[in-house]
C-alpha cells in the first residue's frame, strides 16, 4: 500500500512521534512518501537515520514567497510534460478563489506524484489548507486527518474549518477533548476517532530499581518550546517560593527553547534561582530520555488561551514511561492522558501555589511510595501508548475497516 504523508516540517526534532509512526508504517511493509512545507535539522532523531526517513522528504511552497526555490524543479515539470501540468492546472483551478491562491494550487499540484496513493494522511488542518485539492488529483485514495488541536500564539488561525474537516474521510484526533474541539470547528461527528499518539516502546527503557532524590535533592524538569502557553514562569514563580521557604533541595532543568526564554532566564536572574534552574536548551529523543531518567519530577505548567491548549501532552506518557512523577495542569486533555494515579497531583492553571503545594507533597513522600506510584503509571502508558496497538487500529481506521471489517468515518 502506498502512503503519501502531508506535514507542515519533517524532520522535525519537536515532534518526535511522527518518527515512530513513519517508522512504524514501513515496519508493516507499506510504501511511505513524504510531502513538507519546510525541515527542522537542528536535531534529528537516529530513527530518522536507520528508516531513511529524511530520504523520503519532497518540499513544496507555502507562499508566493517561497516559489522562487521551487523554480527549477517546476520549469523541468511543465517543459517535459505539458499536458500533465496543463491537466492538473485544470483539475484543481477553482474559479472563485483568488488568482494567488490558485497558482499556489498549481504548484503544489505539479510537483506531487502521477501514482496515486492509497491513503492520503495529513497532519493538522493548516497543513490540509495547502492541500486541499488532494481529492482532485486523487479521487480514488482515502483521505485521513489527524487533528492535534488548535494554533498556538502567533500562528494564523485556519478558517476554512469546516470545509478542511468534510473533505475527509476519517479524522484522527489524540483525546476526546481534542475530539471536541473538532466538533466544534465543524467536523462532522461521525468522522472524528479518537487515537492517542504511539510511542515505541524501545526508546524507554525500563528503570531497574530507580533512586529518587539522589544527593538528597527532588530533581523537577519541564520539556518543550519556551512560549507563553507552556506556562513554565509559574514553575519558576513556584520555585522561588520553595526556596524562600527554605525548601532548597531542589533542583529544576528547563529542556527547550523558544520566544519567551530570555523572559525566562531574566527572571531566574532577578529571583537568584541560578544554583536552582538550568536551561538545558534543544535536546534530541535519546537526550529526552536520558534527562528525564534522571529526574524525578515532570512539571508541565501548560495554560489554556483562545486559541490552544494541551491535547495529550507526549511528555507527560514519556515521563510516565520513564518512572517519573508528575505536575500537570487541569487543562486540555491533559486529564485523560494521565494515569489515575498520579491526578492526585493536577493542579489548576496559573497557579504557582498550588505548584509549590503540590511539590511539597511529593517532597514529603517516602522513596518507595514514589516509586510504586511511577510503575503504576508506568503500566498505564504501556497499555495505552504502545506504536505497536495504535499503528495498527489507525490503518485499518484510516482506510475505513476495524477488525470486523465495519465501515469507518464516511
Amino acid at each position: 500500500m502506498l502512503i503519501y504523508i502531508f506535514a507542515e516540517h519533517y524532520p522535525n526534532p519537536y515532534k518526535p512521534q511522527f518518527d515512530t509512526e513513519f517508522a512504524f508504517l514501513l515496519r508493516q511493509g507499506y510504501e511511505i512518501k513524504i510531502f513538507a512545507t519546510d525541515s527542522y535539522v537542528s536535531t534529528i532523531h537516529p530513527r530518522v537515520r536507520e528508516y531513511q526517513l529524511d530520504q523520503k522528504v519532497s518540499l513544496f511552497p507555502t507562499t508566493l514567497k517561497t516559489l522562487p526555490r521551487f523554480r527549477s524543479v517546476l520549469t523541468k515539470a511543465l517543459f517535459s510534460a505539458p499536458g500533465r501540468a496543463m491537466k492538473r492546472a485544470q483539475s484543481v483551478w477553482k474559479a472563485r478563489e483568488s488568482l494567488k491562491r490558485n497558482i499556489m494550487r498549481i504548484a503544489r499540484a505539479i510537483l506531487l506524484p502521477d501514482q496515486p496513493p492509497s491513503l492520503c494522511y495529513i497532519h493538522n488542518i493548516a497543513t490540509a489548507e495547502y492541500i486541499d485539492f488532494l481529492r482532485d488529483i486523487y479521487p480514488e485514495a482515502r483521505l485521513a486527518m489527524y487533528f492535534h488541536g488548535g494554533e498556538v500564539g502567533g500562528v494564523r488561525r485556519v478558517t476554512r474549518d469546516a470545509e478542511l474537516f468534510g473533505a475527509m474521510d476519517v479524522v484522527f484526533t489524540n483525546t476526546h477533548f481534542s475530539k471536541g474541539q473538532a466538533i466544534e470547528r465543524g467536523c462532522p461527528a461521525e468522522r472524528v476517532i479518537p487515537l492517542p499518539v504511539g510511542f515505541d516502546l524501545a526508546d524507554y527503557p525500563v528503570q531497574l530499581n530507580k533512586k529518587y532524590r539522589n544527593d538528597g535533592t527532588l530533581k523537577l524538569i519541564s520539556i518543550g518550546r519556551l512560549s507563553h502557553e507552556k506556562g513554565i514562569i509559574f514553575a519558576l514563580e513556584a520555585l522561588a517560593g520553595l526556596i524562600a521557604e527554605g525548601h532548597k533541595n531542589i533542583s529544576y532543568t528547563i529542556v527547550g527553547r523558544g520566544l519567551q526564554e530570555k523572559e525566562l532566564k531574566a527572571y531566574v536572574e532577578k529571583h537568584a534561582l541560578d544554583r536552582y534552574v538550568t536551561f538545558a536548551g534543544e535536546k534530541d529523543k535519546a537526550g529526552v530520555v536520558r534527562l528525564l531518567g534522571e529526574s524525578d519530577v515532570l512539571l508541565l505548567p501548560s495554560i489554556t488561551t483562545d486559541t490552544w491548549a494541551e491535547t495529550q501532552a507526549a511528555v507527560v506518557q514519556e515521563a510516565m514511561f520513564m518512572e517519573v512523577m508528575v505536575v500537570g495542569t487541569k487543562a486540555g486533555g491533559v486529564p485523560e492522558s494521565t494515569a489515575d494515579v498520579l491526578k492526585d497531583f493536577s493542579v489548576a492553571a496559573c497557579d504557582a501555589c498550588a505548584i509549590a503545594d503540590t511539590i511539597k507533597v511529593i517532597l514529603a513522600l517516602p522513596e518507595e511510595n514514589i516509586g510504586a506510584i511511577c510503575k503504576t503509571a508506568r503500566e498505564f502508558a504501556i497499555g495505552k501508548f504502545d506504536i505497536d496497538k495504535i499503528g495498527t487500529m489507525f490503518v485499518e481506521a484510516a482506510m475505513g475497516t476495524r477488525g470486523t471489517g465495519q465501515q469507518v468515518g464516511r
